[in-house]
């Protein structure tokens, strides 16, 4: 801790931030993961297909988020947004068919 500024973060809290993802990334990373992952054993990617289908009237992928292409993270932000409430449902119904 700083002497100067007892409010100053420590090199250990500096090295964490910077070693954090948060935010929409870790977000859209995290749906990734869950509705679009590419080991096909992994995810949700046909129930999550099954489940908005029926619900919107179309097929809605999730965008193919990735690390080399930052700008899909963007475009799986909108699709987030504009389907907040299907994507809460989904969830829930994850949650209530794993107990």
């Amino acid at each position: 801790m700083n002497q100067a500024d007892p409010l100053a973060p420590t090199v250990n809290e500096k090295h964490a931030k910077e070693m954090s993802k948060r935010g929409a990334t870790k977000l859209t990373s995290l749906g990734g993961l869950m509705f679009r992952n590419k080991d096909k054993k992994k995810g949700q990617q046909d129930t999550y297909d099954w489940y908005i289908e029926p619900k919107i009237s179309y097929h809605v992928p999730y965008p193919d988020v990735s690390n080399t292409r930052y700008g899909t993270h963007g475009e799986a932000t909108a699709t987030i947004i504009v389907y907040w409430s299907h994507f809460i449902e989904f969830m829930k119904h994850i949650r209530n068919a794993k107990d």
